[in-house]
Parts: structure tokens; C-alpha cells; sequence
């Protein structure tokens, strides 16, 4: 398939195969990589649109919610 036949829901159903396989913040950044490469892809001449450009994650993997996460001061010493 050319690059200008590729369409939104070409990219939907490949995210939509890795979200069920479990991985949805993956197909998030799988679909944060395709619209980099097609916007890549139109400075360069290769395609006229981009077919990702109209596809958010949150319809794709959801939300990601920030962690709560921090290193507490015993394991930020670990590091040095």
C-alpha cells in the first residue's frame, strides 16, 4: 500500500489491535510516532495529508492518568 492510500481507519484498526492486546498507553505512543512520521512525511513532499492528524488518543488507549510515584530520600542517595 502507498503512503497516500493509507487512511484513519487503517491507523485506528492497527491501534485498536494493540489495545486489545492490553498495551492501550502503547498504542497511545505507537499513535504519537505515526503522526510524527506523517508530518514528517509532509515536509518532505511524500504525503499530502496527514491521516493520523484527526485521531486522539483518548479515543484510541484513553486517558493516561500521571503517577503518583516519587523516590523517597533513602532511594534517591541509592542513585548517587
Amino acid at each position: 500500500m502507498s503512503l497516500d492510500k493509507i487512511q484513519n481507519r487503517d491507523i485506528t484498526k492497527a491501534l485498536d489491535i494493540i489495545v486489545a492486546r492490553g498495551a492501550p498507553i502503547h498504542a497511545n505512543r505507537v499513535l504519537s510516532t505515526i503522526k510524527q512520521a506523517c508530518n514528517y512525511g509532509m515536509s518532505q513532499g511524500s504525503l499530502q495529508k496527514n491521516p493520523a492528524s484527526n485521531i486522539r488518543s483518548r479515543d484510541i488507549g484513553g486517558l493516561e492518568k500521571p503517577r503518583e510515584r516519587f523516590l523517597t530520600m533513602d532511594e534517591s542517595w541509592k542513585i548517587f
